[in-house]
């Protein structure tokens, strides 16, 4: 039985801790944030960051329970945690966009998120080499850390709207 499971877990949740961190170098930009977006417009980008995860993750239980019908948990963990990387990544280059456009200089914790995600995403998105990782431990792994990494990037997207808002 090999660890490469276990530490792209690590990683995932690793990205996840990473992108919570650099999250705190919007709070001493809120009035500058506040100025180059404006309250409104703010509000339907963060509205937008929670929603589409959502939109997608029921997107991906309906196809795996209806129309993928041959291996569902295998979809769902797959879909889960996939899903989670993305968000990551999404909140990720929102951040570094909004912060490059103000000219602040990021932090390493932000920079760290994408950096840790980004081979995770490209090696995983395939089902034939998440398979492959994942074969030789229990499948409800990387569904539950997909779960806990979806769950935890609407968190932080609810902690970035109450406190640039």
């Amino acid at each position: 039985m090999t660890i490469l499971p276990y530490g792209i877990c690590i990683i995932d949740l690793l990205s996840v801790i990473m992108l919570g961190l650099g999250l705190q170098q919007l709070r001493p930009a809120k009035p500058q944030i506040q100025q180059f977006l404006g309250v409104d417009r703010m509000g339907m980008l963060t509205r937008g960051l929670l929603i589409l995860p959502l939109l997608a993750l029921v997107g991906l239980i309906v196809f795996s329970v209806f129309i993928f019908r041959d291996v569902t948990l295998l979809r769902l963990s797959h879909g889960a945690f996939v899903l989670g990387l993305w968000i990551i990544l999404t909140i990720a280059f929102f951040i570094l966009a909004l912060i490059s456009r103000l000219n602040i200089r990021p932090v390493v914790q932000t920079l760290a998120a994408p950096v840790l995600a980004v081979p995770l995403v490209a090696y995983l998105t395939p089902l034939e080499r998440f398979v492959d990782v994942f074969a030789g431990v229990p499948i409800l792994l990387p569904l539950s850390v997909g779960i806990i990494v979806v769950a935890s990037s609407c968190f932080l997207i609810l902690l970035v709207r109450r406190e640039l808002l």
